[in-house]
């Protein structure tokens, strides 16, 4: 069964930048026995996010954007939140704090509690781009890298969650559809890294097709709506 998360967070009092805001579309997913969550759209906004995005995409190989602006708001047990970037909203979230939408979301997300912890990875890929003797770029050094995190709440609000994702020609986030809606939280929680590993090599060319919309804009592509 397919499922997908969206999470929209600000980033408060970080180890390594400023604190930012930060939403990420990802997929649930496995390597041989290991669950975790691989994001296939992140963007970042607030005065930390270059650091973060340098910082996450440099070391980690996280597929990271700048440039997304944030409205986050609660009022009594209403909560929305809008994401948008270069113009375009990508994300419009609510919840009604109270119970989920579904009881499989407590499952999902490993029964969250204030004053739990609860533990997870990501998976991301990364390649480098090498120039040969001919000065022909080529796609090198092709590896999954996972990340293995813990999470410690200290609150942690279930919510019966309403969502739509829109796209635009950079940040195609409405292109996994929405079929069914589980349920959404509102948490304050510390997040640790524990460790980054190398999970697997895999061939830099065969992936790379896949990894372009979540790191690079249509620019780059020389698609920069400026006519001749």
């Amino acid at each position: 069964m397919p499922i997908a998360t969206v999470s929209i967070a600000h980033i408060n009092k970080p180890s390594f930048s400023d604190d930012y805001y930060e939403a990420i579309l990802s997929v649930l997913v496995t390597h041989g026995m290991d669950l975790g969550l691989y994001p296939i759209g992140l963007v970042l906004g607030g005065t930390g996010a270059e650091m973060a995005t340098q910082l996450g995409r440099e070391i980690s190989a996280i597929p990271k954007k700048l440039g997304a602006e944030f409205n986050i708001r609660r009022n009594g047990n209403c909560v929305s939140a809008n994401v948008s970037r270069k113009g375009v909203e990508l994300i419009d979230a609510k919840l009604e704090l109270g119970e989920y939408n579904s009881p499989l979301t407590d499952v999902v997300y490993q029964a969250p509690r204030a004053g739990g912890k609860t533990s997870g990875s990501g998976f991301f890929f990364k390649f480098s781009i090498e120039p040969d003797e001919e000065g022909v770029r080529h796609f090198t050094n092709g590896a999954l890298l996972q990340n293995v995190c813990e999470y410690n709440y200290k609150s942690w609000e279930p919510g019966f969650a309403s969502l739509k994702l829109n796209s635009s020609e950079n940040d195609p986030w409405a292109e996994l559809p929405i079929n069914t809606i589980i349920g959404g939280a509102y948490s304050i929680n510390d997040l640790l890294i524990h460790k980054l590993k190398l999970a697997e090599r895999v061939d830099a060319e065969a992936i790379v097709p896949y990894l372009l919309s979540a790191r690079y804009d249509r620019t780059v592509f020389m698609e920069t709506g400026r006519g001749e």
